[in-house]
């Protein structure tokens, strides 16, 4: 089978704002041909990365703009030739065990193109396939006669559908739906949408609802620590494996405190960046953490005001695509300190969902349910905690990682 890689090229211009991270654009037209124009839709979101990637017949219209620390990840290609049906596989993120897979499809260990694994992998087993792949994504793959659009089962990237009898339209921003009637939704932590001829479902093949049973054989205490310490040092580890290019954020709190100080087992000196209102409790919190780790931390302070939140307010909001107050009250301050980041890093380490794991917020203390409710404040981390984590940094070029 010849695999051609399509109108793949460089993109070097200077944007207001240069953002950098994988966009998913992709239309397919149910019952007539697709319009002529929707890249005038596409480039809507073109600002989420440097390479872009296009494929497109009389009814199928798709547009990948791929981040630098991304390229690898995603293929747009025809069978055997430009007129010939189009596959093609879009990943926003990281899938974090290849190795796993490839022994799922009888490849060799060590092979490292997800695109292709994953590919073969979903001709294997459809979507049941998304139950073994593991990771921080949202992913697009397409084969001519279906279509699979997945996000891992805490919710980490951003992807929203319209489903019509006319037309299917998904993406990674909301800002391409300005011009629909209908309303799109949000593709839910630990599903996927299977769209196959006029007909299409959503399956889930992840879910947290087991964290609502408690078990009666807890174990002790100490392997709870150690067990929870190798969970956390792996996720660092895999986070930034393979790329020197990253910084962290240090905001004095749990979540990021310990990022930091595990992040710092694999680098020479990590840049650490904290922005703070004078007087502020976690900015002594941060500054112990570093000076803990002095030497192995090089620590960014940046001191901010009410006026430099008012200044950054329009762009916070247009970047989050929300009104939500709370969320843009967080994602402020993260906003201005991503500002201040000095050398261009293409990965940027954050701490999230502490409190929600572990009850961090007073007012948890208050309730007989407090199991209950974390669970259901995990269930909507996507789309609120990792919505700012997703777009903020992603603004100034840089890919978060939490």
């Amino acid at each position: 089978m010849d695999l051609e890689i399509i109108n793949s090229k460089m993109r070097e211009k200077f944007r207001k704002s240069r953002e950098n991270m994988t966009g998913i654009f992709f239309y397919k037209a149910r019952k007539r041909e697709r319009p002529r124009k929707l890249d005038d839709l596409s480039r809507l979101i073109e600002h989420r990365g440097d390479f872009c990637i296009t494929a497109e017949d009389k009814k199928i219209f798709l547009q990948a703009f791929i981040n630098k620390a991304q390229v690898g990840n995603s293929k747009v290609f025809y069978k055997t030739g430009k007129e010939s049906p189009i596959t093609s596989i879009v990943i926003d993120g990281q899938v974090t065990n290849l190795d796993e897979i490839n022994q799922a499809i009888s490849a060799a260990p060590g092979n490292g193109d997800p695109g292709h694994c994953i590919l073969k992998l979903i001709e294997r087993r459809g979507h049941d396939a998304f139950r073994l792949i593991k990771g921080t994504y949202t992913m697009l793959v397409y084969n001519d006669k279906e279509i699979y659009a997945a996000k891992d089962a805490i919710g980490h990237k951003p992807l929203y559908i319209l489903d019509t009898d006319d037309h299917v339209l998904i993406s990674s921003e909301l800002k391409v739906f300005k011009e629909s009637k209908e309303k799109p939704f949000i593709l839910a932590p630990g599903t996927v949408y299977h769209g196959k001829g006029d007909s299409s479902e959503v399956v889930t093949f992840s879910s947290i609802e087991k964290l609502e049973k408690r078990s009666n054989d807890a174990p002790s205490l100490d392997s709870i620590k150690k067990n929870l310490f190798q969970l956390l040092d792996r996720a660092v580890e895999n986070s930034i494996q393979e790329n020197p290019r990253f910084s962290a954020l240090l905001s004095g709190g749990i979540d990021s405190s310990i990022v930091c100080a595990l992040a710092t087992r694999y680098t020479d000196q990590l840049d650490a960046y904290t922005v703070y209102f004078k007087g502020s409790e976690d900015f002594n919190h941060a500054k112990l953490l570093a000076k803990e780790h002095e030497g192995a931390i090089n620590h960014h302070l940046h001191e901010i005001t009410l006026d430099d939140l008012l200044d950054v307010l329009p762009d916070v909001i247009y970047h989050l695509e929300t009104f939500d107050a709370a969320l843009i009250r967080s994602a402020l301050p993260m906003y201005l300190v991503c500002s201040k980041i000095q050398e261009k890093k293409e990965i940027l380490l954050t701490g999230e969902g502490a409190d929600e794991l572990f009850g961090g917020y007073s007012y948890l203390k208050q309730l007989k349910n407090l199991n209950s409710e974390l669970v259901e404040m995990l269930k909507i981390e996507h789309a609120t905690g990792l919505q700012r984590v997703d777009r903020i940094p992603y603004a100034f070029g840089i890919e978060a990682r939490a």
